[in-house]
């Protein structure tokens, strides 16, 4: 029996092939190859023949597709579709759909085509004849395509440097679907406006990133990614400075240069005052372990990598200085009976001046110490409020108006919006005019449409004036910030240590006209409005038992001593 069949395959294919004559058995398969893309679906036609009489009148009672990459096979066990049901492989067993029938029309439609389905597929039908079957030997192969991104010129690992025009081209593996639009995507985010195959541009360091491309009929099923790596020069060069004790003569001082750049920065060049070389290596930090008041001066840094260089903006850095002035002493040398008096105040004057300079070592050993300027403590505060935004483009011929548009945001066009409809969930963000047009005519937009979104206070925060060092008697002003709207109506200031409220109301300051020691501990404030309210960082406030006041005190008591010796100094002479 299987002898026979092929034997009967081989003489349609020899006689009946390409036209199905009426009256005689046979298949026939239009188009002999095809390709499709995967995930989309693919309709493979069909039509068969038979004779009207086999010693009996015929009627067609069984049809079904096959798959086969083996030449000469003309069945198989399982099945792609079976008219009785039975057999059907399980990976088609959803996926296919008999669009023909019993009489002459055997056309396959296969859906969410997957790669694995590339293969030769067959037609078979049987007859109320046992001798009455037919197989189309020819039968259709099917080609699964993807899409595939490739970078021209090609280059090793995707490298390009700044500067360079590249095209990135979205085509297909095994064979060519006339696909006429694609879409692009970097970073898993649609690029807007480009529907074509290529993607072409001159490169910048804002390009670097994973591309990937898919057709707008399938936009679901996209190509592998491509990561396009740029080399360029360092940009946004800076100059940070690190003084935890401020920048006082004797303290430490670093100054760091930052940059972003690829490859890394490999040089970094410190300079100071437009031309002096200071140092020049592969560290990006310049350290002043001891400053002093000639390292007083504006500092800026050049950072370097194969690709190029680039120098920061400067930074000026002005080194205080740390004087102390002492009493200038008369010592007069009498008589001999006056020496033991003036031993004795000498030695007092001695214990003084080692005391005054006990007290300078331990403050200055104090600036050594590195200090935070602020606490990771963030108490608890509201978010955004959201609602739902509906906006829809509006005219008397909108109903026979068939078009995409384009939404803009402050001048600004928003990506992936060609509805008539906009909708998001409303964030502070969004504030701003709206306008539209349609992409046929963009340069006729409509009137601004203003949002304005209320929203709770953000990004609250303590700044302190003056910065630095705080010693008893000066004015100090604590300002508390936010952004929000409505703006800020109250705000409230707390001291961690009391753990009470110092201050509430409108004013968003706290003013210590005379600050004292006991004005000292950790401050942060609370700002509210209609919608919600914000806690900033819990910020400490130290006031130092300041040194110059310890100073002054010794200075009068060695201020004290002198007049004394001179009293005594009068009375003997006379």
């Amino acid at each position: 029996m299987f002898v026979k069949e092929i034997f009967c395959t081989l003489v349609t294919s020899l006689f009946i092939v390409p036209a199905v004559q009426g009256g005689y058995w046979g298949v026939n398969y239009p188009p002999q190859e095809m390709c499709a893309l995967r995930g989309s679906s693919v309709v493979i036609p069909c039509t068969y023949d038979y004779p009207e009489r086999f010693d009996t009148v015929l009627t067609v009672e069984t049809v079904k597709w096959f798959r086969s990459s083996i030449p000469g096979i003309t069945d198989r066990d399982t099945y792609v579709y079976h008219s009785t049901g039975i057999n059907v492989s399980l990976e088609y067993k959803h996926r296919t759909k008999y669009l023909g029938n019993k009489v002459k029309n055997c056309t396959l439609q296969i859906r969410d085509l997957q790669s694995t389905d590339t293969d030769k597929y067959y037609f078979k039908f049987e007859t109320n004849h046992p001798a009455g079957k037919w197989t189309g030997a020819s039968g259709v192969s099917l080609s699964i395509t993807e899409p595939k991104v490739t970078l021209d010129p090609p280059v090793p690992d995707h490298t390009v440097k700044e500067g360079s025009f590249i095209h990135l081209t979205c085509g297909f593996d095994r064979c060519t679907l006339s696909e006429s639009s694609f879409v692009w995507y970097r970073e898993g985010q649609p690029i807007s406006n480009e529907k074509l195959n290529k993607l072409q541009f001159n490169v910048s360091y804002e390009h670097s990133g994973k591309y990937c491309c898919a057709t707008a009929e399938n936009s679901s099923f996209k190509s592998e990614e491509i990561n396009l790596i740029v080399k360029y020069s360092p940009k946004n060069t800076s100059v940070s400075v690190r003084a935890p004790g401020g920048i006082v003569e004797g303290s430490s001082v670093t100054l760091t240069c930052t940059s972003n750049a690829n490859p890394p920065v490999s040089s970094y060049t410190w300079f100071k005052n437009q031309s002096n070389v200071m140092k020049s290596g592969s560290e990006q930090n310049l350290i002043f372990a001891n400053i002093s008041l000639c390292d007083s001066g504006e500092y800026y840094c050049e950072s370097s990598n194969e690709i190029g260089r680039q120098i920061s903006p400067a930074v000026q850095i002005r080194v205080k200085s740390l004087t102390i002035y002492f009493p200038f002493f008369f010592f007069f040398f009498l008589s001999d009976k006056m020496n033991t008096i003036l031993v004795a105040i000498v030695g007092i004057q001695a214990a003084i001046i080692f005391d005054l300079l006990v007290v300078i070592c331990v403050q200055w050993l104090k600036s050594k110490s590195p200090q935070e300027n602020s606490q990771n403590i963030q108490p608890s505060s509201g978010g955004d409020t959201y609602a739902t935004i509906d906006l829809k483009t509006l005219g008397s011929d909108y109903d026979t108006l068939q078009s995409s548009f384009v939404w803009y945001r402050e001048g600004q066009p928003i990506r992936n919006t060609t509805s008539n409809n906009l909708q998001f969930n409303v964030s502070h963000e969004h504030s701003g005019n709206y306008y539209c047009a349609t992409n046929e005519n963009s340069n006729i937009k409509s009137k601004a449409f203003k949002l304005n979104v209320k929203y709770p206070p953000r990004n609250t925060s303590v700044s302190v004036s003056p910065p630095g060092e705080i010693v008893p008697g000066i004015p100090v002003i604590l300002t508390c910030s936010s952004n929000a709207n409505p703006p800020v109506s109250s705000y409230t200031w707390f001291k961690t240590s009391r753990n009470h409220v110092v201050k509430s109301g409108p004013e968003q300051s706290l003013i210590f006209e005379n600050i004292s020691l006991h004005d000292s501990g950790e401050y942060y404030c609370e700002s509210i409005n209609e919608i919600g309210r914000s806690v900033s960082l819990v910020v400490p406030l130290t006031v130092n038992s300041t040194m110059n006041t310890i100073i002054i005190v010794l200075m009068g008591l060695v201020a004290a001593v002198n007049i004394v010796i001179l009293v005594v100094v009068v009375k003997v002479r006379k």
